[in-house]
């Protein structure tokens, strides 16, 4: 792997915008000796696993808890969302999650409310949305992209991390 793409990775890991939550009505963040377990709403090696991974690591080190991850991917993070929510609400189960906890429920209907469901504990990272073209692209800046796009409507095409996501919310 080359250098730039090496740090562009690790920066990108880093920059995260994730938070950690887990159901109301918890009645303590976590018990010496029961293991803790950490939903990860997204497939197993994107960021936000790399993140989870990274943080039960360093728990389980210094507070010598044994912490599970478990990635629980699929329908924008509903389905890891979901389960936690259903769980008992006594600390030991927590999700890691970015925006999609709020702006999912804009686009579909929930069996969760993700104000009133959940209790943020932790703020673990921040990211930015970045467009991207092809080097040899015409298009230099988002003002060139636009007038693009008004000019050719339907010919340009954009890419994104899924429906309902916020990169995709975004380009609309």
């Amino acid at each position: 792997m080359k250098p730039l793409r090496r740090e562009f990775l690790h920066l990108a890991c880093a920059a995260v915008a994730i938070t950690l939550v887990m159901p109301c009505g918890h009645t303590a963040w976590s018990q010496p000796t029961q293991t803790i377990k950490l939903v990860v709403p997204y497939p197993a090696g994107g960021s936000a696993d790399f993140l989870a991974r990274l943080l039960a690591e360093h728990i389980g080190r210094v507070q010598g808890q044994t912490m599970v991850v478990e990635n629980r991917a699929g329908a924008n993070a509903v389905i890891g969302a979901e389960a936690v929510a259903r769980s008992i609400p006594d600390g030991k189960t927590l999700l890691i999650n970015s925006q999609d906890l709020i702006t999912t429920s804009h686009v579909r209907k929930l069996s969760y409310d993700p104000l009133a469901s959940f209790e943020p504990i932790c703020y673990l990272g921040n990211s930015q949305t970045v467009i991207i073209v092809n080097g040899a692209s015409p298009y230099r800046t988002v003002a060139d992209l636009i007038d693009a796009a008004r000019d050719k409507p339907g010919e340009l095409t954009v890419a994104s991390t899924g429906p309902g996501r916020v990169h995709h919310i975004a380009v609309m």
